[in-house]
């Protein structure tokens, strides 16, 4: 059976390059036009843009390291049954389920940060559970709540899954269901919390996860395009951004398991190191 690699993924909608990009821009702009552009440049990148893409980090080496394991599991023959694989499995993807909501709530922060930089008036939560709820509420810009609602209607369960692990002793387990060809197929599901013994599909549920998750990020960078536009004159300029290796593995799991893609997204797999 082949298993390929990740060899790499090319993608125009990575924050953390946007992110990049508009501190370089901002800069460059200053010193050719310093009269028409009233902020300082940075000499660090703000907090938020550093938790945010140390999480992303460590979420990329989680996933890298489930995935290994996941592999191990789905190949294994059950009467060989791997404990180890499967006790790693388990504590990676219960870690996983842990670590993105912390990323989405490095996002809300950041885009409080342009706002308080730029709309002080207009004050935004630091958390993107409490964004969420002030989007329902019609309590934020307009085109902000567009933003908000349209593309964040998966969030709810991640958040209920992360503060039931937190908060009510919830924990995952996973499970094994078999194909004609004797594929292992792993799925997980909830000790207690809000839903004990609810069955998922591993790869499936990731995969949405990360396919809705990139799905957002392509419509925030539309809209920060737009705010950049109004705010500075001008907005961040785009170039493909090239994750090697696992370093693309959250946009391989939304594009593998999720069916995402998008006109400025390439995924190269390695069949040169495959496992057979």
């Amino acid at each position: 059976m082949i298993s390929p690699r990740i060899a790499g993924v090319v993608h125009n909608n990575d924050l953390g390059g946007y992110l990049g990009n508009w501190k370089t821009d901002l800069q460059l702009m200053k010193e050719l036009i310093p009269d028409k552009i009233n902020w300082e440049p940075l000499q660090t990148p703000p907090t938020p843009f550093q938790s945010y893409s140390l999480n992303t980090h460590d979420l990329t080496v989680l996933l890298s390291f489930l995935e290994t394991n996941l592999r191990i599991l789905e190949q294994t023959p059950l009467n060989q049954f791997d404990n180890e694989a499967y006790s790693k499995s388990r504590v990676f993807l219960k870690t996983s389920l842990i670590v993105f909501p912390v990323i989405l709530d490095d996002i809300a922060a950041i885009i409080e940060f342009f706002y308080k930089k730029n709309q002080p008036q207009t004050q935004l939560p630091p958390r993107f559970n409490d964004l969420l709820s002030k989007a329902k509420k019609d309590e934020l810009p307009s085109d902000l709540t567009d933003l908000i609602l349209n593309t964040s209607p998966w969030f709810p369960e991640i958040r209920d899954t992360r503060d039931d692990i937190i908060h009510h002793y919830d924990s995952v387990l996973l499970s094994f269901t078999q194909t004609k060809n004797n594929q292992n197929i792993v799925g997980h599901f909830h000790m207690g919390g809000r839903k004990p013994l609810a069955y998922e599909d591993t790869r499936t549920f990731l995969g949405d996860v990360f396919a809705n998750y990139q799905k957002f990020i392509d419509e925030l960078l539309r809209f920060l395009d737009i705010k950049f536009f109004d705010w500075y004159g001008f907005a961040p300029h785009r170039v493909p951004t090239i994750l090697q290796g696992d370093a693309g593995i959250i946009l391989w799991w939304a594009h593998k398991h999720g069916k995402y893609t998008c006109d400025d997204f390439y995924l190269q797999e390695d069949l040169a190191n495959s496992e057979t």
